[in-house]
């Protein structure tokens, strides 16, 4: 029961993770070929201009998506915390 339990909690959590990571790494794959292409259309070289952007655009996507995270991040806390009660205690021989 418990290893099913630790199992259930942890493909949980993956999925939290993955979902939390998603939107800022598609907002910075896409911002990154966006300024890629500028780039070369306008010939800069100077790579700060593209790691700027990214910056900006991983901040402004935290931004917009922090009170979804955190709902989704306090509801899992809330899921594993309520289910270690459900846990059964016994020892197994």
């Amino acid at each position: 029961m418990k290893v099913e339990a630790l199992e259930l909690a942890l493909r949980e959590g993956l999925a939290v993770v993955i979902a939390a990571l998603s939107p800022v790494l598609v907002t910075v794959a896409v911002v990154g070929v966006i300024v890629g292409l500028a780039s070369a259309r306008l010939g800069l070289r100077d790579p700060a201009v593209a790691q700027l952007a990214r910056a900006l655009a991983v901040c402004a996507c935290l931004g917009l998506a922090a009170e979804p995270l955190a709902t989704l991040a306090v509801d899992y806390a809330r899921a594993s915390w309520s289910s270690l009660g459900r846990v059964d205690t016994a020892e197994t021989p």
